[in-house]
């Protein structure tokens, strides 16, 4: 490095140790050789809904830069690749996320010097993500739809829908969560698995008690949601399909932002809701103040299952 700059070529050490890679053995290691070895290795060490997404994000970089030798891969690449989502920071975030951690397993494995994805500013999201939520009549139709052609699901979107939780915790809570004398689910860190692992309580309404009188998380087994976190997609589809049949539109996590925002318009309580959802009282003002009247929350929370006391959407 001293003597190279000494006669006037400016090159830094990763300069170099790129060269060096790219010249020797370790050097002629492709993209798509050492991704396979890097998703072989992750099957062992990540949860399989992990290891999936990985092997999303990989094998999109495999696609487009697969037969280029790894050593080659430089932050320029990286930019140029992840340009595609600038509109969509959540996806720019999560492919950047996986691949730099491919990056970082190649640096330990010697096949290239420093991290590509490393020191990269996630765009700005342009607009506000949009939070969609059921209509009272569309809710009610859904979950009796629900109820008459797929029992085995219902509290799945119950739990969402009138108790604010978040998909994952649904599907990972087990009956010792609910406790249906105090009236409340212990959401406990393990569980929420949020960015700050947060456990708290959520207060079981009239609305949510219903359901759960009507369906006993216990005749479900040893979980209301009978299937495991990585099976997540067989629930999600039976779902969105039986939505589809009833003209219904399904969006993401609908449950969970239909609760937050018909809970705010009926409590009128930013800290109350952001308290039973998980989130800052910032997220709450943000996304669900406002959005709904208080009569439409008050229609939202009478959906009862079938054969409960009537409500006047038990006609849709």
């Amino acid at each position: 490095l001293y003597l190279l700059r000494k006669r006037g070529v400016e090159v830094s050490f990763v300069d170099l140790a790129r060269h060096y890679l790219e010249t020797t053995t370790d050097g002629t290691v492709t993209v798509a050789e050492a991704a396979e070895e890097y998703l072989k290795r992750s099957e062992t060490r990540v949860s399989p809904l992990t290891l999936r997404n990985y092997r999303m994000h990989v094998r999109r970089f495999v696609e487009k830069y697969g037969e280029r030798k790894i050593a080659s891969i430089q932050k320029k690449d990286m930019i140029s690749f992840l340009s595609q989502w600038e509109d969509r920071r959540p996806t720019w975030v999560n492919t950047h996320i996986s691949l730099s951690k491919f990056f970082v397993e190649c640096v330990k494995y010697g096949y290239i010097a420093s991290n590509p994805a490393s020191m990269l500013e996630a765009p700005r999201q342009k607009t506000m993500p949009k939070r969609e939520f059921f209509t009272p009549e569309d809710a009610a139709t859904f979950l009796h739809a629900v109820e008459a052609e797929c029992p085995k699901w219902i509290l799945y979107p119950v739990l969402g829908m009138f108790g604010g939780l978040r998909p994952s915790e649904a599907l990972r809570i087990t009956n010792k969560h609910v406790n249906l004398e105090t009236g409340y689910i212990h959401i406990s860190g393990d569980v929420t698995k949020s960015h700050t692992f947060k456990e708290r309580m959520v207060k079981i309404g009239p609305t949510l008690m219903a359901w759960l009188k009507k369906y006993p998380p216990e005749s479900f087994g040893e979980k209301p949601v009978p299937t495991s976190y990585a099976r997540a997609t067989t629930v999600a589809n039976a779902l969105y399909r039986l939505a589809e049949k009833h003209g219904i539109h399904l969006p993401g996590d609908v449950y969970r932002h239909s609760y937050g925002t018909y809970q705010f318009a009926l409590s009128g309580n930013s800290a109350e809701t952001a308290s039973q959802m998980g989130h800052s009282e910032s997220v709450g003002m943000k996304y669900y103040r406002g959005r709904v009247t208080k009569e439409s929350a008050v229609k939202y929370f009478a959906i009862r299952p079938k054969d409960d006391a009537m409500t006047e959407l038990d006609a849709l």
